[in-house]
């Protein structure tokens, strides 16, 4: 197994490993992620132009409790992760959520 290569063997723009490999703790923490960060919720603020849209939930500071934990790319102990990094994309004019993991 290589770091920093996924399974279909695409890598890091960085070509380096991602400091975490983090999951959601439950499967209501992703609900509630979704629940607030889509088109009609009061997160949602894309830009004018453009086919992308990246964000970190909450929009400020963090949250109170995990949303799941991440183990550091060199080993370790299990980091919380108080974030998510929410990415969405355009395609024929439709926001889709292209990924959302946990984040310190």
């Amino acid at each position: 197994m290589n770091e920093g290569i996924a399974p279909d063997g695409s890598t890091t723009q960085s070509g380096n490993p991602p400091p975490y490999s983090s999951k959601f703790e439950n499967p209501d923490k992703i609900k509630d992620v979704l629940n607030n960060v889509g088109p009609r919720t009061p997160n949602w603020n894309p830009p004018a132009s453009g086919n992308s849209y990246a964000f970190d939930y909450p929009i400020s500071g963090s949250a109170p409790n995990s949303f799941g934990y991440g183990i550091p790319s060199g080993g370790g102990s299990p980091v919380s992760m108080n974030r998510v990094k929410v990415v969405y994309k355009k395609d024929d004019g439709v926001w889709k959520l292209l990924t959302m993991y946990p984040q310190p």
